[in-house]
């Protein structure tokens, strides 16, 4: 990571706000795309921009669920990977089609996410809110494999996995599964509340997907740690896997520094809006500014202000990925 912050290491650029599951850990399905949204155009000039001032960043096409607008999807991608930027998307792999699984290895698109929560399907399905997904998602990642085998181009499969109650008490068998899906590394992300701008205090004890049990925290992390020890494709390091038991244990809140968000992401949401961190306003902070009205250029490097108010922050979304240190 940049720790000068000359640029940031990760820019999120929201494509949509739909969604077709029904996730219990999550409300995004409630979403609909404004009208006020960024257009394509908007979105392409964004692009452009950001590969002249960050050509070392990596864009992440976000929001919710990226193939119920596949057509923006690729040709943001295919701008993107003719720019120079290396490209991330997550899905969860309900609806990718044959035709997207010859598309997506030579699309722009180097790294797609698909979200597995269980290696049983009833408890992935119960947590995603639609029966059946579970095949359907890993169906997708046996294609994506088999797509990535044959391509032989910059195209990598990923999943991620909520970390919580549902299946802390089975690591083992959950990594032994992904490991045999051949996914070229597998993150794990401990269960946030709902995504929106205002959290509960309580949410976690209301949570039924976030663990009370302090046995099964400390054996379900021991076990990650273990895998990664044995070689296990994780794509988290040892103390990150103990800052997940931290917050665990210490009801959803992180250690000072833990999030680094403010250090390395710069996202720009659904309306043009830019933050530094998905929740600022959780801490009293409002976003840095609007591409509408604001060039790109500037947001980063004059908020060195902004950046210090949020370095001691600890809230709990401070443990996600594409936060934590």
């Amino acid at each position: 990571m940049n720790e000068n912050c000359d640029a940031p290491q990760q820019i999120f650029l929201d494509i949509n706000l739909e969604c077709n599951l029904h996730c219990i850990q999550c409300d995004l399905h409630r979403s609909k795309n404004p009208q006020e949204e960024l257009t394509l155009e908007e979105r392409k000039q964004l692009i452009d921009e950001i590969s002249v001032l960050y050509p070392g960043s990596n864009l992440v096409l976000s929001g919710s669920e990226p193939f119920m607008r596949r057509e923006h999807l690729y040709e943001l991608a295919c701008l993107a990977r003719d720019n120079g930027l290396y490209t991330t998307i997550s899905t969860n792999g309900t609806l990718i089609s044959d035709d997207d699984i010859r598309k997506l290895p030579k699309s722009g698109i180097n790294d797609i996410v698909v979200s597995l929560d269980s290696h049983v399907a009833s408890v992935h399905d119960g947590i995603r809110g639609v029966r059946g997904c579970f095949n359907q998602a890993v169906q997708s990642i046996r294609k994506l494999v088999e797509a990535r085998n044959d391509s032989k181009t910059d195209f990598h499969v990923l999943t991620s996995t909520i970390l919580g109650a549902h299946n802390l008490s089975h690591i083992h068998e959950l990594v032994a599964y992904l490991e045999l899906l051949d996914v070229d590394t597998s993150m794990f992300q401990p269960i946030q509340p709902v995504f929106n701008r205002q959290v509960e205090p309580d949410w976690q004890i209301k949570s039924p997907l976030f663990p009370k049990d302090l046995s099964s925290i400390n054996y379900g992390i021991d076990n990650l740690i273990e895998c990664k020890r044995k070689g296990k494709r994780l794509y988290q390091q040892e103390y990150q896997f103990e800052d997940m038991r931290y917050y665990f244990l210490n009801g959803a809140t992180v250690r000072s520094q833990q999030c680094i968000s403010a250090k390395k992401n710069l996202m720009i949401d659904i309306i043009g809006n830019v933050r530094f961190c998905f929740n600022m306003e959780r801490i009293g902070l409002s976003p840095i500014g609007n591409v509408r009205k604001t060039p790109l250029e500037g947001l980063w490097s004059n908020n060195a202000e902004m950046r210090s108010k949020m370095d001691n922050c600890q809230e709990c979304c401070g443990v996600m990925i594409c936060h934590a240190r």
